[in-house]
């Protein structure tokens, strides 16, 4: 890392104490900055979605779990979302194939102008996704991811299409997520009520300055937290 070379010469030539004090000062500075230019927060930022340092698209969930996601072998999974974005671009380069719900009209035909083949996009205004079923048979899915719609109903839809040892990924979990406003997080239920267990993964995301949550559940037996890949850090 340049902050390293750089060092290294004036901590041959300066007392310890002077030296250690301007390493921790560089530290502190630097590290927000390299952060968001090597994550590509600075870029989200400034351009107002979701994108890497190169400016590919990536999920608009928190960084370490876009993190963890990235360290996964997705190749032949399908993934059923609830909510459309960069996101879609992001998993339709990872996975085989994905169903996408967008309620936003407006978003639905500016998404759709980006996505590949092996995506299929579904405008669906009703956000409890009442024709939910007349768009899903007997399909069935690896992955099920919660970032749109009322979250509380596609939940318990989602549900019902995951396959046995299939994940969920439940972006903002941190919010109150309920019909009524009756209750703090009862769109944990469902998903405790399925046996499932829950990672939380709190940070940033693309381009936002405040830490929210991003929760991934699953069953046990698991292929997601079952692959021997080696954690790679790639930015």
């Amino acid at each position: 890392m340049l902050v390293h070379r750089i060092f290294a010469p004036l901590k041959r030539i300066l007392p310890y104490p002077m030296a250690r004090s301007i390493r921790s000062i560089a530290t502190a500075l630097l590290t927000p900055v390299y952060f968001s230019t090597r994550s590509g927060h600075f870029g989200s930022s400034l351009r107002s979605k979701a994108i890497d340092k190169q400016g590919h698209a990536i999920p608009w969930y928190t960084c370490p779990a876009i993190e963890l996601l990235r360290n996964r072998d997705f190749s032949g999974r399908t993934v059923l979302e609830f909510g459309s974005g960069q996101w879609t671009i992001w998993w339709s380069k990872h996975a085989s194939y994905v169903v996408s719900f967008e309620e936003n009209r407006e978003w639905y035909e500016r998404v759709s102008r980006q996505i590949p083949s092996n995506v299929s996009l579904i405008h669906d205004p009703d956000i409890k996704l009442a024709r939910f079923n007349g768009h899903i048979s007997d399909q069935e899915f690896d992955v099920v991811i919660v970032d749109g719609f009322d979250r509380f109903a596609v939940v318990q839809r989602g549900l019902r299409v995951l396959k046995t040892d299939g994940i969920v990924i439940l972006d903002n979990c941190d919010g109150h997520w309920s019909s009524d406003g009756s209750a703090s997080y009862p769109i944990l239920d469902p998903l405790m009520s399925a046996g499932m267990m829950r990672v939380d993964l709190f940070g940033h995301s693309p381009g936002t300055i405040i830490v929210s949550c991003s929760s991934i559940f699953w069953r046990s037996d698991n292929w997601f937290f079952s692959q021997t890949k080696p954690p790679i850090i790639d930015y």
